[in-house]
């Protein structure tokens, strides 16, 4: 089994196990639409494995996927750079590990929300 089945895996069913989720629709293998219970909406999910998430994965993961709220950096082995956190900012996207994701999928306003697991 590869590490990248792995991650995929992981995320799946942390996403379709958090109390706060009715539905996970998987897009593709790294892009996810989860409706949360209790805004009763929709959110768009993207997760990426990489050690150092720079400015230009990031652009990417916006232009193919515009209506993202949240993108997700895996564990806390994975770091993304201070440019990709102020682009994201900029595009109104939560940057996130795996603490953060599980945090953020409460909050009202997601898109909004500062994760704080990388300071």
């Amino acid at each position: 089994m590869s590490s990248e089945y792995s991650f995929i895996e992981f995320t799946k069913k942390l996403l379709s196990e958090h109390t706060n989720v009715t539905s996970v629709q998987e897009r593709n293998d790294y892009v996810f639409e989860v409706t949360r219970s209790m805004q009763e909406d929709k959110v768009v999910v993207v997760i990426v494995n990489e050690y150092v998430l720079g400015e230009l994965t990031i652009l990417r993961i916006i232009q193919e996927n515009p209506d993202v709220a949240i993108i997700c950096s895996g564990g806390d082995w994975n770091k993304p750079t201070k440019n990709a956190f102020d682009l994201c900012s900029e595009h109104n996207v939560c940057l996130c590990n795996f603490k953060g994701l599980y945090r953020v999928l409460f909050k009202k306003n997601c898109r909004n929300y500062v994760c704080d697991t990388y300071c």
